[in-house]
Parts: structure tokens; C-alpha cells; sequence
């Protein structure tokens, strides 16, 4: 008798070796017992759950990411003016950035001329970053405003150096400006960040930090001039 092949079947790699070593009975019985069906349909069941899963997850992402993209088509040559509130879940999508935790108002006046786009953000908020003195973490102040033109261009045409100038495809429809703010962000982070003082001038750092640190910054004392000290003071 000659069986038939469920397509299901073909996802069991083992099936070769089970036909190779089992009497055809017995095969016959594994192939048409309800119990392969019902697996093989409950794992196909759980991976189009899983599918499914996922790709929400990737379009809840790209969804967020999408306010930042802007739409020029269609504008005219006058200043549009955008503003964006950056929390953590910006910075979610930069898992090489260091900043967690951030509060921050960008804002940007988008003025359209005739053959490019002439953007300027302003930033202004705080960022959670480690102290440079104790490593504790704590807020710290950013603010700046930085100018960028956008112009269209291929990319076996682009030849300038200018940072001060992107260039898009001019098939594009629309600006993504999240690298933008994200690079603004962190050009707007001091070089060195260290905790303010408080109301009464004092340092706010971690103290038990500082005095340990002040501790180590002590010079060692070389033992033998150490030894020729006490001879100087016994004289």
C-alpha cells in the first residue's frame, strides 16, 4: 500500500530515521495517529502567534519613530515651526546612547526655501548622566541651538565635507529628524558634567565618595626619607 505524506510531517527531522528502523505497521500507525496532527497544528498555531507578536512590536516602534519624520510635499516657502518632547523611550531606540533617563523640549523652526530646507533646533531640559567627580548620577542642564541645511542630492553626487549640511534622495518625501535631535541632545551635554552646588555653595556629590577619594589622592611618603626625617628631627 502506498502512504500519503502529510506536508506537516515533513517538519520532523527525525522521520527518515523512524521509517528506516520501524516494521510499516507501525509506521503507518505513527503517520495516521491524530496525535501528530494535533501537535504539528498546535505549533503551527503557536509560531503565528509568534508572528504575530512580533511584528506589532516592530510596528509599535517604527509608529513612534514616524512622528519625527516630517512631510514636505506639498509646502510652501515659508517657516513651519515643530515641537517635540524627548522622554526615555526616545533614547530606546539608540541602544548605543548612554542616556537613560531624560526630559527634554526640542523645538524647530522649519523654514522651506526653494531648493532646500533650512532647519534650526533649540534645546532646552536636563538629561541623567554620572558625575565626573563621584559617579553618582544626577541631572544635568542642557540647552543649545544648533542650525542644519537640508539639500537634495544622490548619493554618487554628494562630494562636501560641510557637517553643517545633509543631503537626502529626491525620491525621499519627508525628513526623519530623530538622528538629528538625538545628536543635538548630546552635543549639548557638557564635557564635563559634575554635580551644581546647592542652596549654601556646597557640593552636592556623594561626600562619603569625595572623602574617600581625597584619601587616596594623599602623597605616599617614600620610607626612606621617611627615615631621614626622623633623623633631622631627632638633631
Amino acid at each position: 500500500m502506498k502512504f500519503q505524506t502529510h506536508p506537516y510531517r515533513l517538519l520532523f527531522i527525525f522521520r527518515n530515521d523512524l521509517f528506516r528502523f520501524q516494521s510499516p505497521k507501525r509506521i503507518r500507525t505513527y503517520i495516521n495517529s491524530s496525535k501528530v496532527y494535533f501537535y504539528c497544528a498546535l505549533a503551527n498555531i503557536v509560531w503565528i502567534f509568534i508572528l504575530t507578536f512580533a511584528l506589532l512590536f516592530l510596528k509599535m516602534e517604527n509608529k513612534f519613530l514616524q512622528e519625527f519624520q516630517i512631510p514636505f510635499v506639498g509646502m510652501k516657502t515659508k517657516l513651519y515651526q515643530f515641537e517635540y518632547l524627548i522622554g526615555d523611550q526616545f533614547f530606546e531606540n539608540f541602544p548605543k546612547s548612554d542616556i537613560q533617563h531624560c526630559d527634554v523640549e526640542v523645538k524647530i523652526d522649519f523654514d522651506r526655501r526653494e531648493n532646500f530646507f533650512l532647519l534650526t533646533f533649540f534645546i532646552d531640559g536636563n538629561v541623567e548622566v554620572p558625575c565626573d567627580r563621584c559617579s553618582e548620577p544626577f541631572k544635568q542642564e542642557v540647552f543649545g541651538d544648533y542650525e542644519i541645511a537640508v539639500k537634495f542630492g544622490d548619493a554618487d553626487e554628494i562630494d562636501n565635507k560641510d557637517e553643517d549640511v545633509v543631503f537626502i534622495s529626491r525620491n525621499d518625501d519627508f525628513i526623519d529628524v530623530s538622528n538629528l535631535i538625538y545628536e543635538f541632545i548630546v552635543l549639548s551635554i557638557p564635557l564635563r558634567c559634575v554635580h551644581p552646588e546647592d542652596k549654601d555653595g556646597h557640593s552636592a556629590c556623594n561626600v562619603e565618595v569625595i572623602k574617600q577619594l581625597k584619601q587616596e589622592e594623599k602623597p605616599s611618603v617614600d620610607p626612606r626619607w621617611a627615615a631621614l626625617e626622623k633623623l633631622k628631627n631627632k638633631k
